[in-house]
């Protein structure tokens, strides 16, 4: 009996199969069979000597029809396969029929064709195909009568159905989910509109004419399984209602061999599928049919659950990086020999050869070798096959595809000894088969940027890479460049490499000169972006042939860099000007190497070049600097652009249209313009372009404008090219004046100031030349084609040449004319150009076929124009070649095989990495290895040869068996090796050889506690890489972590919980641990400064300040910035003026930082001019040197004559630091100041100048020096203006005059009167001293700033915080950062301005920005270098969270309050103080984030360090506010004066892959346990957070209190009340009073009542009942002024949007007019018919659909899966979710109840129930399809052993028996009604259905 295969299993069978009869007479159903081996039931039969399956199809229709069976076979995408059945001689086998029983014969079918005797399964399908057959339903009206009532003939009917039945369905899948559950159909060739019948006709199908779908229809894939759809809907969404498809839900994964643009069909299953097994006997021999265990066809590596992986197919792979073929396909299906546990040193052959020999594995190696090399070689001829940049022939790249395939199967047959020679090219060992060694190109290994494209595998190769001469813009670009900015020696991979640098390629190019190799060491493009001397660089040419496109050619290029030191007076690389770095410049030594001879010192003050030393910029060092700068800068010249001065292209319009002026682009770049005359129209051009169309009857043309009209003259040189084609033959009707005159082509010009090319329909020639008076100068041609087919015309000239005018026709050269000699009539006056000042718009511009005239009368041009180009320029012959060749005159080139290597390539064939086999290179290293190889064979006494007897060793007769014993050998070796490998298990090296097998290192490290993550995701291309194109791919990079980890793991745990323990966690995983810090939180609340950062004078002698060492409570955080710091370098052009007291600058103290340059001279950092051109200064301020320049002092003079007239050497005051050590490159702080900003009382002024050097996060150096100068508040000295006489205190009077006065400098000249660095002015500069370090951070301040506050700038020097909270904006005069880092490349043009920048607040002073007039400003030597320097940041003193790097408190001040008590403590706590603010707040918040606000905060603390806001927002009467006014205020105060913009998108972007899971989890597992950070529910990444000037505001309601007016309050005085026998009480009256609201508010209260109690002995008098106190009712205020916020989009603008008021859009979310309204027009409308249906997202954090679950089993069981504590990384969702989504939290073992939300992911967490049954979460792993763990079990199982040899049964006993068929033929009974099952457990049917039959 057969079997009956279901496609639901029983349960859901039971739900959704219907029970209705079915009979197999339907219109189109048929019956399909199928034959499958059972050695291999998953493959169907194939016929013998055929290639056809074992399908076959048959139907009991009478009438024939088709049906679709293009799934099934090989068949190219979108070919319909048909198959003709029913009717009579078009079925495959016989159905016969007895009554209502069927029957089908199988043996009849096995015969016929011819199968071979064995064990075989039928599977017979009963089906009925969804086509467009099946909507016509033939019912008896239709088939009876004809459109007009009539009869209709069988014939007829019968060819009425067959047309019907040749018309199919052709789906293909157009997408696949991630699940495979879900797929997308569309119709090949045809588009499902909205209003299309096909809806309504599928729709009708599908639902077998019910209401619903009724799950009777399967996909069919052409595997001959069944996936049954569960339900279908049409998407009119995705592509429009205009195109709509398909969407099927499956009730099975679609298997992954199913991909995209399969196709499929639908079909409806009319009975259920019976399955039969048989054994069929025959004559044909038994064949066996499989492999063994066949793989899975459904990979169980792809997540089934819907989980977005983003997976990579082939092309992928191919497209997205340089991966070989040979490398893809291992990584598809790895060599046999990829053992990853084994971990051998293949250097020594007894680490590997032990009973083998190693003389036959080299000869084995050798011999595969050879094969590749052989088909390599193949490869290589097949470059040279004649082919096109537009592809090479299919019969070529098939070829090249099956070679390829024959290598990659050659390499994984690689033993694991073969792949060290082969893949190792001794880059690690010597012992390896010498080759090209690592490939370093990159993985897109080309410039795509502009003009380059990936085409992916093409032309049967992997990776082509693709270059085009025309840019994305359409404007053609003369410069392609093919490898620009890809490979600099400075970056990875090569890291200042100094040896010699290949790369190959191969390439195909339309024809031209060979390639551009560029020495751009000289340019600031070389990318370092810093000039670097052109001698450095050698690049070679190895091999650069002519371009071509006929064949693939190989280019080799060579190139190093390197080392090179400065030869200057200083050897210092800042001193050098951009001429130096010439050829042969003589400022340079360059290296040999890296030595460098002698002894000398070198600099560097410009911090931009990489020295072998790491030292500050401008520090001395012996050394030099490393190789940098760019390597393979090669383009191509496109000279079909060059010189090109107009070019006019239509192949982007549309056929048809009429021509606009818009439509004339130039695309020649110069941006030149056209009109139109008359009404042209846009055709079809030459190949595939699109062409001028112009009728001459309508006096059609184009005019063609430039700058200069294209008024080329008889001394230029210039070419003319375009493509023409007339559009009528010569008749009177198609040219006007036939027989008189010609038509201009492209000409300019009248009669007789013309050039151009034109057409002579008279004599029939094409015409080019010039005509400078009455007859032209002309090359002419006679075309055979009338012009009627399309021809290439060109026409160049060339001024003073024989063959000046020259004539080329589609490529070739036609005709030529002199443009020298007698007979050259433009002579003289004679031209052919016009005058410049009466040049007519109309007659004497370019014109496309005009009527511009170059001989005879003029005429329009009759037919079609394309691609008109102009040259200034005469055009070559080969150039005019190229533009016949390329139309268009795109250039276009193919790039494969891209190698970029250490080795030179010239030996090796293209693809391969080995040298050849006949290469000088091979034959040394094999021939020497051999030899060794054979030596170790002899002495090696574990050889099964060597242990043979002497007579077989020696004898010939037994090689048979050596070579089977060296077989063997090989394969005892290899068991060894395994056995070897798992000694290093123990070793901690940190190469592959010493250290533990890759695959080990999680298993090692888990052991030892340590979660082993993977610290990359990525796509398989950059995870895996390959063998020869990957330098370090992200797979190695996650081994050599995990290598680090393990081997420093043991110190990470004894230092856990410090930062030792963070900073060599960060180490192990390449991060520097500067970049990620934690953000710890807490400290002080005291003020720093001045109790830390005081205000007491230094002692000049020691350390100043420590704040390692400094005792008490303070907060700060410390990190490293770059500091730019403005290059004098002795120059008087860079000279920076500022302004003293003049101009609205009143400065009383100037401070700047100062990087020190060794010099013996005097250093002059300021001047105060007193004159603009005279040699007279105010006051200066100098630095004195010793004679051996080791030691300077600071010196500050201040000038005592009038005005400061007279030389300041001899007539100043002065005061001078202590002579101290001032090094190359240190950093100096220096402040001079004024103490009192006006003269008043007694007339002294006090003048200090502070010099400080900071060290760390201590002040190394403070030198404080003073002085005082008294002058008395008047003049009584002077006996003349310029003279001054009499005493001292004269002398001083002038003195403290003279910093505030400007003296003869005037307030109209331009220049400013503070000069640091020198003076500027050319008149007096050489008469100063120079300056020749740098300057950075140049302040002006009002006030006089304190000690502590320069203090605080020492060790922050980027810091502005003042006297004040507001002395930032305030008092700050102006404030030049000099971070401007111009260069001379920084100037683009000659009108270009670049200023100094003051960037000081302009609330209170003006900007005094300025740019520098002298024009060598920013030129000659480099005038910005930078350092990174320590800087510390003192945090705010507010009772908050802050951040804070001081959590360690030394020798705090402790007080007691308190006699010593047993129970009490008797000393004030510091974070917990009794009824006080804590002078210590502690915390154990650790944070990781990157947050954009944190940038924000640190300018913030740059202006406010040190300071308190919290009287700004701790007022109490803010307690009800809604707002902190004041502390409102100044924030706006601070954003105005400072506007502060943050991208809050690109700060996103730019740090979205800083962090990654696998480092973030090894730092929660170190730091304390305490910490949030450790917290299991941790979170890292970018943080969007208000600033510190930014904080909410919870507005308190005031509370009041109020009396009930309905009860009486009052007070009742009883006096002596003894008795009361009888009393009443009469009640409060009730009633009802009237009252009306005034306009006023006011209300008239109730009215009083008394209370008369009357008592037998005494009555109560004067009881009264108070009435409630009336009051007033405030009308609400208006409304009409308010309004919401709109929300700001992409940049915080802190200064505008920092104090709006606050209101939550989301919650006032309505649909009425007044309430917030969020209109989606996207989706449908809602169920009010408006669009206002979707909120906006609140979410700040969107998670990641996929696993987010870890388990630990560091404690305890390592399968304790029901302890919930163990899991971790768990994600709730619980926001955002409809309330009827809901989870049962106890369930995961986190709560009690059911919540809203839903846990992400999956888990194996479970719980044991109170009926003691295991309850399993809706999200536990095994609710979920794991197909791998099936199939692997299933694999394993031999269903059929076959063929037993028995001829007895004995069902009893036999594991697998048989049941042998005999009596006749194999007959199968089919029947239609639905089956049973009997109590004899046989199918039974219900014969009574009325149809059918039982098999």
């Amino acid at each position: 009996m057969p079997e009956l295969e279901f496609e639901f299993n029983q349960q859901d069978r039971e739900l959704i199969v219907s029970q209705n009869p079915a009979t197999l007479n339907g219109f189109m159903d048929y019956v399909r069979l199928t034959i499958y081996p059972m050695e291999a039931i998953d493959n169907v039969v194939v016929l013998p000597d055929s290639d056809k399956q074992a399908i076959f199809y048959s139907s009991l229709s009478e009438n024939s029809f088709k049906i679709n069976i293009s799934p099934f076979g090989e068949g190219e995408v979108g070919e319909l396969r048909k198959k003709t059945i029913g009717g009579t001689d078009n079925n495959d086998f016989q159905i016969y029929k007895n009554d209502n029983d069927i029957y089908i014969k199988p043996n009849e079918i096995f015969n016929t064709f011819e199968l071979p005797q064995g064990d075989y399964k039928i599977q017979i399908d009963f089906l009925n195909q969804l086509s467009p057959n099946s909507i016509v339903e033939l019912d008896t009206s239709q088939q009876q009568q004809g459109a007009g009532g009539g009869d209709v003939d069988e014939e007829t009917n019968q060819q009425t159905q067959e047309n019907i039945a040749d018309v199919h369905y052709q789906f293909i899948i157009k997408q696949i989910s991630t699940s495979r559950k879900e797929i997308r159909l569309k119709l090949l060739n045809t588009n499902i509109t909205n209003n299309s019948q096909l809806i309504e006709h599928i729709t009708n199908q599908l639902n077998h004419g019910l209401d619903k779908y009724q799950f009777k229809h399967f996909l069919n894939i052409g595997t001959g399984d069944h996936i049954p759809i569960m339900n279908f809907t049409f998407d009119r969404i995705t592509d429009g209602r205009d195109n709509q498809s398909i969407i099927l839900k499956l009730y099975e994964p679609l298997p992954t061999n199913i991909r995209n643009l399969s196709m499929v069909t639908i079909e409806r299953e009319v009975l259920t599928t019976q399955i039969q097994e048989i054994f069929y006997f025959s004559d044909v021999p038994d064949v066996f049919f499989g492999d063994g265990l066949l793989p899975d066809e459904q990979e169980n590596w792809i997540n089934p659950d819907d989980n977005d992986i983003g997976f990579q197919n082939l092309n992928d792979l191919a497209i997205s990086s340089s991966i070989g073929d040979v490398e893809i396909d291992t990584l598809i299906s790895s060599s046999q020999y990829a053992y990853p546990n084994l971990n051998t040193d293949y250097n020594d052959f007894s680490n590997h050869t032990f009973f083998g020999s190693a003389k036959k594995k080299l000869q084995n190696f050798k011999t595969k070798i050879e094969t590749i090399q052989s088909y390599y070689s193949d490869i290589s001829s097949s470059l040279s096959v004649s082919s096109s940049i537009q592809g090479d022939s299919n019969f070529v790249i098939q070829k090249r595809k099956n070679l390829f395939d024959k290598i990659t199967k050659e390499i994984k047959e690689f033993t694991p000894y073969e792949r060290f020679l082969y893949f190792d090219g001794q880059q690690e060992s010597t012992a390896s088969a010498p080759g090209l060694g690592k490939n370093y190109a990159d993985t897109v290994p080309v410039t795509l940027s502009g003009e380059g494209i990936s085409l992916g595998p093409s032309d049967g190769f992997n990776s082509v890479y693709k270059h085009s001469s025309e840019k994305v813009s359409g404007v053609h670009n003369q410069f392609v460049d093919l490898f620009t900015g890809k490979y600099k020696v400075h970056e990875k991979p090569f890291f200042n490499y100094s040896g010699s640098i290949y790369l190959s390629f191969l390439m195909i190019a339309d024809s031209g000169s060979a390639l551009r190799y560029i020495n751009n060491n000289k340019s600031l493009n070389n990318g370092l972006d810093m000039f670097l001397p052109q001698d450095t660089k050698f690049q070679n040419n190895i091999l650069n042939p002519d371009m071509t496109g006929s064949a693939y050619q190989r280019y080799i290029f060579e190139a190093s860099q390197s080392y090179f030191i400065p030869n200057t007076t200083g050897n210092d690389m800042s001193d050098l000007i951009e001429s130096d770095f010439n050829a042969g410049s003589s400022k340079f030594t360059i290296l040999h190497g890296n030595v460098k001879t002698g002894s000398y010192q070198i600099k560097d003050s410009t911090g931009m070049y990489p020295k072998t030393v790491f030292t500050q910029s401008g520090v001395p060092f012996f050394g030099s600097i490393l190789p940098a700068g760019e390597l393979f800068r090669i383009n191509y010249i496109n000279e079909l652009s060059s010189s090109l001065s107009g070019y006019l292209n239509l192949d982007s319009q549309t056929s048809g249209a009429a021509v606009t002026n818009a439509m004339l682009t130039d695309f020649s770049g110069n941006d030149n313009t056209g009109s139109i005359e008359g009404t042209p129209t846009i055709s079809d051009g030459y190949i595939s372009g699109k062409s001028f169309l112009f009728q001459s009857e309508s006096n059609e043309g184009v005019r063609f404008f430039s700058d200069d009209d294209f008024n080329y003259s008889r001394d230029d040189n210039f070419s003319l090219s375009v493509w023409a084609k007339r559009f009528h033959p010569n008749t009177g009707s198609a040219d006007p004046g036939a027989g008189t005159g010609a038509q201009p082509i492209f000409t300019r010009g009248a009669q007789k100031t013309s050039y151009g090319i034109d057409y002579d329909f008279v004599n029939n020639r094409i015409r080019a030349g010039v005509r400078p008076d009455g007859a032209i100068i002309k090359a002419s041609f006679t075309v055979t084609d009338d012009l009627l087919e399309w021809n290439h015309l060109v026409f160049t000239f060339e001024s003073g040449s024989t063959t000046g005018i020259k004539l080329y026709v589609n490529g070739e050269l036609k005709d030529t004319e002199s443009t020298t000699g007698t007979g050259y009539r433009v002579t003289g006056s004679n031209n052919f150009t016009s005058s410049v000042d009466s040049i007519n718009t109309e007659t004497d511009v370019l014109s496309i076929g005009g009527n511009n005239v170059l001989g005879g009368s003029s005429r329009y041009y009759n037919g079609f124009i394309q691609y008109p180009r102009v040259y200034s320029r005469t055009l070559t012959a080969s150039q005019v070649n190229q533009l016949y060749l390329n139309p268009d005159g795109i250039m276009e080139t193919k790039i494969t095989d891209v190698k970029v290597t250490f080795n030179n390539p010239t030996n090796v064939l293209p693809f391969d990495n080995l040298y050849h086999t006949s290469s000088t290179e091979w034959t040394t290293w094999y021939n020497n290895t051999l030899a060794a190889a054979e030596n170790f064979d002899t002495n090696n006494i574990h050889s099964f040869e060597n242990n043979l007897p002497l007579y077989i060793q020696e004898s010939s007769e037994f090689n048979d068996m050596k070579d089977f014993l060296s077989l063997q050998g090989e394969q005892y070796d290899l068991i060894r090796n395994h056995i070897d490998s798992m000694g290093t298990l123990h070793k901690r090296g940190y190469k592959k050889t010493n250290s533990p097998p890759n695959n080990t290192l999680p298993m090692l490290l888990s052991n030892m506690g340590w979660q082993a993550i993977n610290p990359f995701t990525g796509s398989l291309t950059d995870t895996l890489g390959s063998y020869l194109t990957g330098v370090t791919t992200i797979d190695d990079i996650k081994n050599n972590t995990w290598r680090k980890t393990l081997n420093n793991l043991l110190y990470i745990y004894k230092s856990k919980g410090t930062k030792n323990a963070v900073r060599g966690l960060l180490n192990v995983y390449g991060y520097p641990p500067d970049v990620i810090n934690f953000d710890e939180f807490g400290g002080s609340t005291e003020e720093s400064n001045p109790r830390i950062f005081t205000n007491i004078p230094p002692t000049n002698t020691g350390i100043d300040l420590s704040l390692d060492t400094s005792t008490g409570s303070f907060s700060f955080t410390t990190n490293r910035q770059k500091l730019y710091n403005y290059r004098i370098n002795g120059n008087n052009e860079r000279v920076l003026v500022a302004e003293h007291y003049r101009n609205d600058a009143p400065v009383n103290t100037i401070e700047f930082v100062y990087k020190h340059v060794k010099s013996t001279k005097d250093q002059q950092l300021i001047t105060k001019a007193a004159h603009a051109t005279n040699d007279t200064e105010l006051f200066d301020l100098r630095l004195v040197p010793s004679s051996d320049g080791a030691s300077s002092s600071f010196e500050f003079r201040l000038n005592n004559s009038n005005t400061g007239s007279l030389e300041i050497a001899d007539n100043a005051v002065s005061m001078s630091t202590n002579f101290i050590k001032v090094s190359d490159g240190q950093l100096w702080n220096v402040m001079l100041q004024r103490m009192t900003s006006s003269i008043s009382g007694t007339g002294i002024q006090e003048y200090r100048l502070h010099t400080a050097l900071q060290e760390g996060n201590f002040i190394k150096t403070y030198n404080y020096v003073t002085m005082s100068v008294s002058g008395g508040i008047t003049n009584a000295y002077v006996t003349s203006s310029d003279v001054m006489t009499g005493s001292e205190a004269g002398r001083g009077y002038f003195a403290n005059q003279n910093w505030p006065g400007t003296g003869s400098y005037g307030t109209a000249v331009n220049l400013g009167n503070l000069h640091f660095g020198g003076r500027s002015t050319p008149q007096v500069a050489a008469t100063n001293p120079e300056m020749t370090g740098s300057l950075a951070e140049v302040r002006g301040w009002s006030s006089a700033l304190s000690m502590s506050k320069f203090r605080q700038h020492v060790l922050n020097k980027f810091s502005t915080v003042g006297n004040t909270l507001d002395s930032h904006k305030d008092e700050l005069v102006y404030h030049f950062k000099l971070n401007e880092n111009y260069s001379s490349g920084s100037i683009t043009s000659s009108g270009q301005t670049l200023p100094l920048v003051d960037s000081s607040p302009t609330t209170t002073y003006s900007n005094f920005s300025y740019t520098p007039a002298v024009p060598g400003f920013f030129t000659g030597s480099n005038t910005y270098g930078f350092d990174i320097i320590d800087t510390v940041k003192l945090t705010l003193q507010d009772n908050s969270q802050k951040l804070n790097d001081n959590k360690i408190i030394i020798s705090p001040e402790q007080s007691a309050f308190n006699n010593l008590n047993p129970f009490k403590p008797a000393v004030e706590s510091l974070t917990k103080p009794v009824g006080k603010k804590p002078k210590v707040i502690t915390s154990d918040r650790l944070e990781i984030y990157r947050s954009p606000q944190s940038f924000v905060d640190d300018f913030i603390l740059d202006k406010l360090s040190g300071f308190n806001l919290e009287k700004l927002y701790g007022d109490p009467r803010n307690y009800y506010s809604q707002s902190y006014g004041e502390f409102d205020t100044f924030r706006e105060n601070f954003f105005k004066a400072h506007p502060i913009e943050v991208d809050v998108n690109k700060f996103i972007r730019a740090h979205e892959n800083m962090f990654n899971h696998s480092i973030i989890e090894g730092l929660k597992s170190i730091v304390p346990a305490r910490s949030t950070f450790s917290d299991k529910n941790a979170n890292f990444g970018v943080e969007i957070k208000p600033t510190i000037l930014e904080k909410q505001k919870f507005e308190y309601e005031e509370h009041s209190i109020e009396a009930n007016p309905n009860t009486g309050i009052g007070t009742i005085d009883v006096e002596s009340i003894t008795h009361i026998p009888t009393s009443t009480f009469e009640s409060i009256k009730e009633g009802v009073t009237s009252h009306q609201l005034t306009s006023s508010g006011t209300f008239e209260s109730p009215k009083s009542a008394s209370i008369s109690v009357i008592t037998v002995e005494s009555v109560i008098s004067d009881s009264s009942v108070v009435s409630p106190k009336s009051g007033s009712i405030t009308s609400a205020p208006s409304l009409s002024d308010s309004s919401v916020p709109t929300s700001k989009d992409g940049t915080i603008d802190y200064a505008s949007t920092a104090n709006q008021s606050y209101t939550s859009i989301h919650t006032n979310w309505g649909t009425s007019s007044s309430d917030v309204q969020f209109i989606n027009f996207a989706a449908d409308t809602g169920s009010d018919g408006t669009f206002n249906t979707y909120h906006i997202d609140t979410r700040f954090v969107f998670h990641t659909v996929g696993e987010h679950e870890y388990y630990s089993a560091s404690m305890g069981k390592s399968s304790n899966f029901d302890d919930a504590s163990k899991f971790y990384n768990r994600l709730y969702i619980t926001d955002d979710f409809h309330s009827s989504v809901t989870y049962d939290s106890k369930n995961f073992g986190t709560g009690s109840g059911v919540v809203t939300g839903r846990m992400m992911g999956k888990t194996r967490y479970f719980f044991t129930g109170s009926d003691g049954n295991i309850v399993l979460p809706p999200n536990h792993i095994n609710n979920f399809s794991y197909p791998f763990k099936e199939r692997m079990i299933d694999g394993t199982q031999n269903t059929n052993p076959g063929f037993l040899n028995g001829r007895y049964e004995d069902y009893s006993s036999a594991s697998f028996y048989r049941v042998k068929v005999t009596g006749g033929d194999n007959q199968i009974r089919i029947q239609s009604g639905n089956p049973g099952i009997g109590s004899d457990d046989k199918i039974i049917y219900d014969d009574n259905s009325g149809g059918g039959g039982n098999l």
